[in-house]
């Protein structure tokens, strides 16, 4: 059993192009912003987390190699 493909006409008239560009502008201009904000948002609060772990990681076992080992705090 052969499948066919079945081919929708599309209008060829300007102004069925014209309000399909404009469609097609309209979807794109109201949610890829969106998108991009939500994207670019996970992306800097992952990596501002990751950093900050890091950073605090590294602060946490200076002040315990500090405590254990006697010195003084420099402050």
């Amino acid at each position: 059993m052969s499948k066919e493909i079945v081919k929708i006409p599309l209008p060829k008239s300007d102004v069925s192009k014209s309000l399909a560009g404009f469609l097609i502008a309209l979807f794109v201009g109201a949610f890829a912003p969106r998108v991009i904000l939500y994207v670019a948002r996970r992306v800097f609060t992952q990596a501002t987390r990751e950093v900050f772990t890091i950073v605090a990681a590294g602060f946490i076992t200076d002040q315990l190699l500090k405590l254990i080992s006697g010195q003084k705090r420099d402050s």
